[in-house]
């Protein structure tokens, strides 16, 4: 007669098999735990949304930054245009533009965040229109 029995340290399919779905299930069950404990880290959570935001302002700001300084560099070569064409307007009127081209060159952060402004309620404005 045969034995069915497995012998002494050979496992059967079914054994392999078996410790095969018990290591599954504990990995599966490992993500699970770690997916609830992040869901209920509040803290944590909080702090990455935080984090989300503030890389976004930064973000924000700093194409604000980038099309201020454009704004800044068309409004020179704009002056520059207008002071040529200003040396054949009458004297009082070539001294106020050389007066505000002065200015201008002299205050320039100033200058470019009142065109900041100026843009932000323009685009305010013609956002909520829409």
């Amino acid at each position: 007669m045969s034995d069915s029995r497995p012998r002494a340290g050979q496992p059967t399919d079914d054994v392999a098999a078996l410790r095969r779905d018990r290591d599954e299930a504990r990995a599966e069950l490992g993500r699970t735990v770690e997916e609830l404990g992040h869901k209920l880290d509040v803290p944590a959570r909080s702090k990455e949304k935080a984090h989300e935001a503030v890389e976004a302002t930064q973000h924000a700001a700093s194409e604000a930054a980038l099309a201020v300084a454009g704004k800044a560099q068309q409004a020179r070569t704009g002056a520059a245009d207008l002071a040529h064409r200003v040396a054949a307007a009458p004297e009082p009127v070539a001294a106020r533009g050389r007066q505000a081209g002065g200015a201008l060159r002299a205050h320039p952060i100033p200058a470019a965040l009142g065109a900041a402004v100026i843009a932000a309620v323009v685009w305010q404005i013609v956002r909520r229109r829409r």
